[in-house]
């Protein structure tokens, strides 16, 4: 929501209030007295006056007339519908216009636009933006999907990191498909890792362990890989190495559209035996073994945390463009910089937050998170975002983590796999998931520009988080009580 020119405690209260609105049915909304119409009062313009039975829009407060064309307008692009007599919308989007006129709306009106997919803007700088429509689903569940990435013809291909498995799934035609097989050989692989795009709409699986690049052309085939190579001994240009400490160079996670690779170097500090808070993002061109630093990084924060790997640590979170620029969102104080050649290119203004305090309830949920993990599986810092199944043949993790480890509030954001709390869309907008109350069901997304502004808040279907992005569309993992993940595509 907008903070120009208000209180930030009041934009919380606000925030607070829109929330919960969007949690509760439409019809109960309208009966425990109008929170979705108290939050658009507190965050109106500071010229207009929303007052019960008037929708709050962008310049007023207006209903919309019978049989009217009405578009709204936002960072992301306009959305046409049409309002019939009735109040009743047969597009996407809630009314938006620029004149100044108030007329009363039905109750019937109101109803249907709360169940609209929103985008209010506010202040004429930020919008809220509710996910609704859904427009296809995979036929079968995942295990632990980590990343997705969308074909020219609108299939998509997931990786699944506990079931090591690279899968194709056709929403039209309603099939998942298992691309290759376990093994060493063509088209084989052992281990799963992120999957991303390079030139010319092909995908690439890293393999770090085996050291593979697995290609995946527009057609959706595995087409064959090729060996790549990591520099973990030399420090590199722009690198500077603690005195006394040891390297240490995680798997690639991402690649730009040159098909150069991005991963992380950290120290081991000998004395402490903890990684040092300060750390560094590498480029590797696979083609020429080149590699350099392109942007500084923070693992922890020791003021923060009690020590590194502690629950819900705060931490610096990455992502990278297609061009080859790094996003850095950074925790304290809350914001996002963007960074090219390890330089500082853009950064945006701090934007507050409403603190959320840390239950029993909480470091409950992270223990038993922990325990089921598998050995080899993503590490989490953070509680699962719905609960989960314990598949694991790992035995319960020992008390190694105390209650005086865990922070007193979450951080705006906690990596809870590695590369899943931030996201470049294709657009290179950088969508940040933000932490949540436990046992609170819908998942908000914070989204910032190229230039680090902060432009809107999405907010998605109950029990649902972001794994990835298509053309218009946003790709949905909704998680079962047994912790079986379910893809859907909504539209966006």
């Amino acid at each position: 929501m907008s903070l120009t020119g208000r209180d930030p405690v009041e934009h919380v209260a606000a925030e607070s209030a829109w929330r919960a609105s969007l949690a509760t049915p439409p019809e109960e909304g309208w009966r425990r007295g109008s929170a979705w119409y108290r939050a658009a009062r507190l965050c109106r313009p500071p010229r207009f006056d929303v007052e019960p039975g008037y929708l709050f829009t962008a310049g007023a407060a207006v209903a919309p007339e019978a049989g009217a064309t009405t578009t709204r307008s936002s960072p992301a692009g306009a959305v046409r519908g049409t309002t019939s007599p009735t109040g009743n919308r047969s597009g996407p989007g809630v009314v938006q216009t620029q004149t100044n006129r108030r007329t009363p709306l039905t109750r019937i009106g109101i109803t249907t636009v709360a169940v609209a997919s929103l985008a209010t803007t506010l202040n004429g700088q930020m919008t809220m933006q509710r996910i609704s429509e859904r427009t296809g689903a995979a036929p079968d569940g995942f295990s632990q999907a980590t990343t997705l990435q969308e074909l020219p013809d609108g299939r998509v291909v997931v990786v699944d990191t506990r079931d090591r498995a690279l899968m194709l799934v056709d929403f039209e035609a309603g099939t998942m498909t298992r691309l290759g097989r376990p093994g060493s050989g063509p088209n084989e692989y052992n281990g799963t890792g992120p999957l991303v795009r390079i030139a010319g709409d092909t995908l690439v699986m890293i393999e770090f362990g085996a050291r593979r690049l697995h290609l995946i052309p527009p057609d959706g085939r595995l087409a064959g890989s090729r060996l790549f190579d990591v520099m973990l001994a030399d420090v590199v240009t722009g690198e500077r190495q603690p005195d006394g400490a040891a390297r240490v160079v995680g798997g690639p996670r991402f690649a730009d559209s040159r098909g150069r690779l991005y991963h992380q170097v950290t120290y081991l500090e000998r004395a402490t035996s903890s990684i040092a808070p300060e750390s560094w993002i590498l480029r590797l061109d696979p083609r020429s073994g080149d590699s350099r630093v392109v942007a500084p990084l923070r693992n922890w924060y020791p003021e923060r945390s009690t020590r590194w790997r502690a629950p819900m640590m705060s931490q610096d979170v990455w992502a990278v463009a297609p061009d080859g620029r790094v996003a850095r969102v950074i925790p304290h104080p809350y914001h996002v910089e963007w960074y090219r050649d390890d330089s500082l290119v853009a950064k945006g203004a701090t934007v507050p937050f409403e603190p959320v305090r840390v239950t029993d309830g909480d470091r409950r949920a992270y223990r038993a998170a922990r325990a089921a993990q598998r050995p080899g599986g993503a590490q989490i810092s953070g509680p699962p975002a719905t609960g989960g199944r314990n598949n694991s043949r790992r035995p319960p993790a020992r008390g190694d983590v105390t209650d005086a480890d865990f922070p007193t509030v979450k951080p705006p954001f906690v990596e809870e796999l590695a590369g899943t709390a931030a996201r470049i869309s294709p657009e290179g907008e950088v969508w940040v998931t933000r932490t949540r109350a436990l046992g609170d069901s819908v998942v908000s997304l914070d989204v910032f520009d190229d230039s680090a502004r902060l432009t809107r808040r999405v907010i998605l279907p109950p029990h649902r988080i972001l794994l990835g992005f298509g053309r218009g569309t946003l790709h949905l993992l909704r998680v079962d009580e047994d912790g079986l993940q379910w893809l859907e595509r909504y539209r966006r």
